[in-house]
């Protein structure tokens, strides 16, 4: 953008206007306002800016370098200062960095490293749309010479053309005498400003103070509640920012109010409802858990207060009375900012999400946006907390509780969402054409009509860019591209199949998400996809599963969206028929789903993030359901979290059974780093064992083995009972929910007796059991037991069970479950029913199970079977079952290097999923990083860092490096389960002095970062052994940043990559050296139990106190040299005078 100015004698061009809270004042191509930095060439003849460099960072001269660009005589430039870094010559120019709106250093850099022009230290805080730069204009007609040091606010912004006249100075900020937050009773507010020759002028009606506004001259009375807004004016200046602090009155009846969650107040100062749509403005306050109960209190300050545009959201549930809502932060000019609510990262747009009839439990969305997460599939970020929201404009009271909601993101393009590139409109030719672009099947916007692709029946919707922004040719490259993508789904060739438009793995996690919670508008509505530059079609993110995993009162899927059996009606919808017919697309949509069943999708991980959400809306949840009772406020919280954990677990295995041909084999180590001689087991459920150690498959393109892969051949088992056997039954339809059938000595002599297979039903049974009556009365299980009798046990040996059963079973070995098939968890009575119903083909099925370390006995044993039908009205039910002895010896690998293990099982013709396992073979393995002193209150001095060797072996320290910090081992032993301490080289005698008896293990170089670092121990080899990046926000333990706490390894067993593994120490100044498992328990009034895991080597000292702060510890008992690991207990008696008592492990 060019425009001409009158001359003046400076060689140099020089920065003459900047704009850096660009609100509406100039917007680029792309309709965007990002901020601008104008340049003026005084030049009687264009200038050449080619290889001159913009920065905001005085370190980095170079941080955006100009393209071969001139500036025409006595004209202007306008460069957006975007952060998209364009340099195009025939378009738009955008810097690769933003201004921030507070000030920043800005500078304009010739090629040779010298300033032109620059604003140092910075350049002053502006309000929207306000410029500050070069006066150019004097009074009337008179022009004054160009002074490029002559800086002021100017009166009116003016990007590309001639400076008006300006003020040199701005007035400051008002400052309130009282903070933002609730109050009980009615209080004076003050107001001034730091200048003598300011006044300040307010508005209690929402709206920004002008000259014209309420002169302040005396206190405010607040008495209800009002957001104050105030702005200083002085005379000749520009007027100051404009700041607004909301004062929200708490009815008596909230004074005592308290919470586990955060809590979210919403007023908007209205008489009524807020509305789907505009948005309107209101004020929001977020309370956070503090204080030493980590309670919540509206009484307490707020953790964040903000102006707020809020509406309703969602299409088919704002008729509900618990609404949802749409919110954005708004700065003073009522423009989007950026606000980082609950240690979210920032962003403007959030919503504040309302689980209702569909979802009792509360938890659907956070739950599977979660596991998404957890699999490395962006979705948006969550917090659980508690609502208010007044609309009346008078006191909060309890009546404005509006009950649990989910604090979450929305979905937009930005760097901590959908990272993608943004597109402009000149972006019309390849490669920027190809992205980045979001879309999403749904229901069209007001003024949107998207389009229709090949494959699909839903019409495709614009996210970002919108509809209105996208050219014409982008919309056609988009639907080409997609049609193309369409014709190549049936074929996997890299070049012109799937392979080459969609990355695979990213539509396999999304249909896996869909499929295990039988999303009934997986595909077709709320579904989101997108394509960046020169990348492929990616899925995601999740959005909107409210009405999945069983939902209650939810007829608009019906009764097959509640039920855990089939694939959902959407399992090939649009595209995925296609792809789902393609032969190597559904191999690896198997292996996928195995490798996640191991991982994030097992059971034991979905129900403990179920179980941890669960925990932590189980006293808000009685107050939301005594606000909307839905259920009972007491206890049917939990029947509902009960009841969903129930679905997961049958939907689990109907989805493994149709993957379950070959089922993977199982390691017994997932990886790791491991001594050299570690031993590996193999096992399998039926069929053999094949590996390899070079990294490639063990299974070939073609279905034959590998000819590199080893076998373990464990189907070679001894038989015990032969397929056919004879077997004990009961089918009368005696129930035996309540009698122990199970164990050896059950006497079972008045059983029938037959050959197997037995069954009804089918007509194909050696032996025919008594179904009971009509359909509706039939019998639901049938009972069977066999007695064995085995020669020798030794020790290692397992089973292999092959089990044919038609609809589930349980199998018990001398009175204990071995196996569960097709059946659910919990207790299994008489009238529980299968899983999932088999069809002819699932009913034929033999499924293999190995037993590890069963409880077989030398001499006689016993198997007894319960097998279910899946429903009453299910017309048959067979059973049969094989068993054989295996041989411990050659199902373990011995790892001597670092190697990867890939596995697989091969039964007849049918391969398993894969399983891998990366193994780092050093002898450092036992060396861990057990505690971390980052950001001491002392001071760096007081830094440390503890090591500690988990093992009963000495481990040798030379050669041992830490990444992070400066240290290497030059020699050195660590004992048997031996702690140190590293320390910075600063001044080690005050560390001694503070800590005294630690054992130091070096003095390194550098400090630790207090905004968090990654810290990495390498072995002689270079290895890395062990690993942590830890943090200071986010959630990692703030007790632990400048608070006096350390951060302590709580489980040297689990992954240290992961913050939860991770906790504050107990007590400030932490316990290096050593650490400890402690566990207090009050056993009655007045005695206490302390128990702890002792460790060889150690001689260990229990001391108390009453008061932390006093630093006086009492020795209470003492144990001595612990010559093996085992569990110490000490009794402490406390005196009845005490309310709190501390307790400290010391060594010695």
């Amino acid at each position: 953008m060019l425009a001409q100015a009158s001359s003046v004698s400076a060689a140099d061009p020089f920065i003459s206007e900047v704009m850096s809270a660009n609100d509406t004042t100039l917007r680029d191509s792309f309709s965007n306002s990002p901020d601008w930095i104008e340049i003026y060439n005084p030049n009687d003849q264009p200038f050449s800016l080619a290889d001159w460099s913009l920065t905001d960072d005085p370190q980095d001269l170079q941080k955006w370098t100009f393209p071969k660009v001139s500036i025409d005589a006595r004209q202007f430039l306008v460069i957006f200062a975007s952060g998209e870094s364009k340099t195009e010559t025939d378009g738009e120019l955008h810097t690769g960095f933003r201004l921030a709106r507070d000030g920043e250093y800005l500078g304009l850099v010739k090629p040779d490293g010298t300033i032109a022009s620059e604003f140092k230290p910075e350049l002053p805080a502006l309000e929207s749309d306000q410029s500050y730069g070069v006066s150019m204009m004097g009074d009337g007609e008179t022009l004054l010479p160009v002074d490029p040091t002559n800086m002021v606010f100017l009166f009116s912004p003016t990007p590309g053309s001639i400076n008006t006249a300006g003020a040199v100075g701005k007035a400051g900020e008002p400052i309130f005498s009282v903070p933002a937050g609730t109050f009980v009773t009615s209080f004076e507010l003050e107001l001034s400003s730091s200048h003598a020759d300011e006044e300040v002028r307010y508005t209690l009606n929402g709206s920004m103070p002008t000259s014209g506004s309420t002169l302040y001259t005396e206190p405010v009375a607040i008495e209800t509640s009002v957001v104050v807004r105030a702005r200083c004016f002085r005379q000749g200046s520009i007027p100051g920012s404009s700041v607004s602090q909301g004062y929200l009155k708490l009815g008596g009846n909230l004074h005592n109010f308290s919470s586990n969650l955060p809590v979210v107040v919403v007023q908007d100062f209205k008489d009524g409802n807020i509305l789907p749509d505009p948005y309107q403005s209101g004020y929001m306050m977020v309370h956070e858990p503090g204080g030493e109960d980590r309670r919540t209190r509206l009484t307490d300050a707020p953790t964040l207060e903000t102006r707020i545009g809020i509406k309703l959201r969602g299409s088919s549930t704002q008729d509900r009375p618990k609404k949802a809502f749409a919110v954005e932060a708004w700065d003073e000019h009522d423009e989007d900012k950026n606000i980082t609510p609950l240690n979210m990262p920032e962003d403007s747009d959030w919503v504040l999400y309302a689980s209702y009839e569909y979802d009792r439990a509360l938890i659907r969305n956070a739950f599977i946006y979660e596991i998404s997460n957890q699999i490395g599939r962006y979705a948006v970020r969550t917090r659980f907390c508690e609502v208010f929201v007044n609309t009346d404009g008078g006191s909060l009271d309890y009546e404005d509780y509006v009950g649990v909601y989910v604090f979450m993101e929305k979905i937009t393009r930005g760097r901590d969402r959908v990272d993608i590139r943004r597109i402009r409109p000149e972006n019309n030719v390849e490669p920027e054409i190809t992205g980045g672009y979001l879309l999403k099947f749904d229901r069209a916007d007001p003024g949107d009509s998207g389009f229709i692709a090949l494959g699909q029946n839903n019409r495709i919707m614009w996210v970002d860019p919108k509809e209105n922004e996208v050219t014409v040719e982008q919309a056609k490259w988009v639907k080409d591209y997609l049609n193309s993508m369409y014709k190549s789904l049936r074929s996997s060739d890299p070049e012109t199949g799937y392979p080459k438009y969609i990355d695979a793995d990213s539509w396999i996690d999304h249909h896996i998400l869909n499929e295990l919670t039988k999303n009934g508008d997986a595909f077709t509505t709320s579904c989101y996809f997108y394509k960046d530059r020169g990348k492929r079609v990616e899925y995601g993110p999740l959005w909107d599963f409210d009405r999945t995993m069983g939902p209650d009162n939810n007829s608009s899927f019906g009764p097959a969206a509640v039920n855990p059996v089939d694939w959902s009606t959407k399992y090939f919808s649009g595209w995925w028929g296609r792809l789902m017919r393609n032969k190597d697309f559904k191999r690896r949509y198997i292996e996928r789903w195995n490798f996640f069943r191991q991982h994030a999708m097992s059971e034991k991980n979905l129900f403990a993030v179920i179980d941890a959400m669960a925990d932590e809306l189980d006293e808000a949840a009685g107050r939301n359901y005594t606000k909307w009772p839905l259920i009972t406020s007491t206890g049917g919280f939990r029947i509902e979290i009960a009841q969903l954990k129930d679905w997961i677990s049958k939907r689990l295995a109907w989805i493994d059974s149709q993957y379950q041909d070959a089922p993977p084999p199982t390691l017994s180590s997932k990886g790791g780093v491991v001594l050299p001689g570690f031993r590996l087991q193999l096992s399998s459920s039926g069929g053999d064992v094949h590996y390899t150690t070079d990294g490639t498959d063990p299974r070939m393109p073609d279905d034959s083995k590998n000819p590199n892969a080893e076998t373990l051949s464990i189907s070679n088992a001894d038989m015990v009972i032969s397929r056919d056997s004879v077997w004990k039954y009961l089918d009368d339809g005696t129930r035996l929910d309540d009698v122990q059938w199970t164990p050896l000595d059950y006497d079972d002599s008045q059983w029938k007796s037959g050959p197997a297979e037995l069954g009804y039903g089918d007509d194909d049974e050696a032996t025919a059991v008594n179904k009971g009556g009509s359909v509706s009365k039939t019998h639901n299980t049938i009972y069977f037991r066999r007695h064995f009798t085995l020669k020798s046990v030794n020790r290692g040996d397992r089973l292999l069970l092959e089990l044919l059963r038609d609809d589930g079973a349980v199998v018990y070995l001398n009175g204990t479950e071995i196996i569960r098939s097709n059946m659910p968890s919990g207790t299994v009575l008489y009238s529980t029913m299968a899983t999932s119903k088999n069809n002819l083909k699932q009913s034929r099925l033999w499924h293999s199970h190995v037993i590890e370390s069963p409880s077989i006995k030398k001499g006689e044993n016993v198997i007894a079977v319960e097998v279910h039908r899946f429903n009453k009205w299910d017309r048959d039910l067979s059973f049969n079952l094989e068993l054989g002895s295996l041989d411990a010896s050659g199902s373990w690998i011995t790892i001597n290097e670092s190697t990867a293990i890939i596995a697989r099982t091969n039964k007849g013709k049918d391969w398993s999923p894969r399983v891998k396992a990366t193994f780092v073979v050093s002898e450092a393995a036992p060396l861990k990083i057990t505690e971390i002193m980052y950001n001491p209150m002392e001071g760096n001095a007081l830094e440390f860092i503890e090591l500690k060797n988990l093992s009963s072996q000495p481990l040798a320290l030379e050669g041992i490096s830490l990444e992070g910090v400066n240290f290497q081992f030059e020699d050195g032993t660590l004992m048997p389960w031996q702690a140190g301490v590293l320390i910075p080289n600063n001044d080690p005698e005050a560390f001694s002095r503070v800590y005294p008896g630690v054992t130091i293990l070096g003095l390194y170089g550098g400090n630790l970062s207090n905004g968090g670092e990654l810290l990495r121990i390498h072995d002689a080899e270079k290895q890395v052994t062990f690993e942590v990046e830890y943090g200071d926000s986010g959630d990692w333990p703030e007790e632990a940043d400048g608070t006096g706490h350390s951060l302590e390894l709580a489980n040297p067993a689990g992954n240290p990559k992961d913050f939860r593994n991770w906790r504050a120490s107990a007590l400030p100044g932490g316990s290096p050296g050593d650490v400890l498992e402690i566990s207090v328990v009050a056993l009655e009034p007045g005695r206490v139990q302390i128990r702890f895991f002792a460790l060889p080597g150690n001689s260990y000292t229990l001391r108390y106190t009453d008061n932390v702060a006093s630093s006086q510890w009492m020795r209470l008992h003492q144990k001595k040299f612990m010559a093996n690991p085992k569990e110490v207990e000490f009794i402490d008696t406390v005196p009845g005078n005490v309310q709190r008592r501390f307790y400290r492990i010391s060594v010695p």
